[in-house]
């Protein structure tokens, strides 16, 4: 009575980390019974040329040179904005600073004339 299964599990068109979970059908753990299972796991682009005929064709290299140049360009591109918003903030930070420094100068002064207009009413 022994029951053999096997998949294939393609993760190349859905990126990052996948989870494999295996379950008996046993009623519980402690009897006689073994559960016994072997994984297979491939990778690479021997791995879907070997077992798995329905697997797309593999990339020319030419194809590849081209994804890394351009994979290349974008983290320029990404280094490039992350450098202008940096300058940016730091713009923002000292006009910030130096619009609430006039503006306390300009409060002050204002206070001080008041000040000397009340003061010479009098």
């Amino acid at each position: 009575d022994k029951e053999e299964g096997s998949f294939t599990f393609n993760g190349a068109d859905v990126r990052g980390e996948h989870h494999v979970c295996f379950q008996t059908n046993f009623s519980h753990w402690w009897g006689k019974q073994k559960v016994k299972f072997h994984v297979d796991i491939e990778s690479g682009v021997d791995a879907h040329l070997q077992h798995n005929p329905w697997a797309p064709h593999v990339a020319n290299l030419d194809d590849v040179q081209e994804l890394d140049k351009q994979v290349q360009f974008l983290k320029a591109k990404m280094t490039e904005i992350g450098t202008t918003s940096k300058h940016m903030v730091e713009a923002d930070f000292t006009f910030r600073q130096t619009s609430t420094s006039t503006y306390f100068r300009l409060l002050l002064s204002f206070v001080v004339q008041v000040g000397l207009m009340v003061g010479l009413a009098l």
